[in-house]
C-alpha cells in the first residue's frame, strides 16, 4: 500500500482538523455533560489555559458544533451548548466511550471525564 497524503478537501481530514485539535473533544464532552460556562470548563481541564480554551471554543463555534449564548449582560454571563450538528458526532463519541470502558478496562470512577 502506498503512503497516502491527506488532501485538505477530504471530509475526514476536515473533520479531524476540527475535533482532533488538542482539548477539543474534552471541551465538547464537558459541554455535553452540562459544564456550560467558560470558567467551569477551564477549571475541569488541568493544563488547559484560557487562551487555548478561547481559541477552541471559537473554532467549535465557527464550525457549528458549539453555540455561544449571552445569558446576562451585567455581569456578563455566557453559556455554551452543543448544536444539532453535534448529534451526528455524539454517536461516535458514545462509541469511543463504550470501547474505552469495555475493551481497555477503564472504569468510569477512575476517569476524571466521568466524575463531577
Amino acid at each position: 500500500m502506498k503512503n497516502m497524503k491527506w488532501d485538505d478537501s477530504c471530509p475526514i481530514y476536515q473533520t479531524l482538523e476540527i475535533i482532533g485539535k488538542k482539548w477539543s473533544l474534552f471541551i465538547i464532552f464537558l459541554i455535553w455533560n452540562n459544564y456550560t460556562s467558560y470558567s467551569s470548563i477551564l477549571k475541569k481541564i488541568s493544563g488547559l489555559n484560557s487562551k487555548i480554551l478561547s481559541e477552541r471554543l471559537k473554532n467549535l463555534e465557527d464550525q457549528g458544533i458549539v453555540k455561544r449564548t449571552i445569558v446576562s449582560e451585567r455581569p456578563i454571563k455566557i453559556e455554551y451548548s452543543l448544536t444539532k450538528k453535534w448529534e451526528k458526532i455524539k454517536e461516535i463519541f458514545e462509541q469511543i466511550k463504550n470501547i474505552s470502558l469495555e475493551e481497555w478496562d477503564i472504569f468510569e470512577d477512575t476517569c476524571w471525564l466521568f466524575r463531577d
